[in-house]
């Protein structure tokens, strides 16, 4: 099956994947933790949080936050380091907790029904609460990151443009607040409950 590829890759990756993530993604955590626009009291989701790359970044800054991540080897570093985690897809992880804000970062690619995953999440929101997600765009850059997972996993990614992620958005009851491209490969986007379709 390719998910238990994915599995399986990333709790082989799960030891240095931090350091990995920093060579090879090139993401800029700080220009993301910046567009979540946290307050210093919100309780925060890290929703395929792997070992803990924003993770770390957010409880190092004081944010009360938690992890969960498809991976067993990834939350067993992310504990190593002192911060609660959960094993659990994003689609089938279930809280009584309602969290102020949900990160989602380089997850919904690899997920095979990206408004389920989306829905799951809104679901878990505080009244107030925000969602910020990072997705591939297509892009000259977006073509070997298809083919390596392709090849290595198996498994065919989601690509996503501006408009496809959008409709997604919208079809769900949100709406994007504020967004930025993160490199030259990533779009993050803040979003939030749209009342005015949620009231129709």
């Amino acid at each position: 099956m390719p998910q238990d590829r994915i599995t399986a890759y990333y709790d082989k990756k799960a030891k240095n994947y931090i350091s990995f993530s920093e060579k090879y993604r090139n993401v800029d955590r700080t220009q993301v933790i910046e567009l979540m626009d946290l307050k210093s009291n919100d309780l925060v989701l890290d929703a395929g949080c792997g070992s803990g790359f924003f993770t770390l970044g957010l409880y190092n800054m004081g944010h009360k936050v938690k992890g969960v991540d498809i991976s067993p080897e990834m939350i067993k570093e992310l504990k190593k380091k002192g911060v609660d985690g959960l094993i659990s897809s994003i689609v089938a992880f279930r809280s009584d907790k309602k969290y102020d804000h949900i990160l989602c970062y380089g997850v919904l690619e690899f997920v095979d029904d990206v408004s389920l995953a989306l829905e799951n999440l809104k679901r878990h929101l505080a009244i107030g609460g925000k969602i910020t997600i990072g997705v591939p765009l297509v892009s000259p850059k977006s073509i070997p990151y298809v083919f390596y997972h392709l090849i290595v996993n198996r498994k065919l990614v989601h690509i996503f443009t501006k408009r496809k992620i959008g409709r997604l958005i919208n079809s769900i009851g949100l709406r994007v607040e504020k967004d930025v491209m993160i490199n030259a490969l990533d779009y993050c986007c803040r979003l939030s409950i749209d009342l005015q379709s949620n009231l129709n």
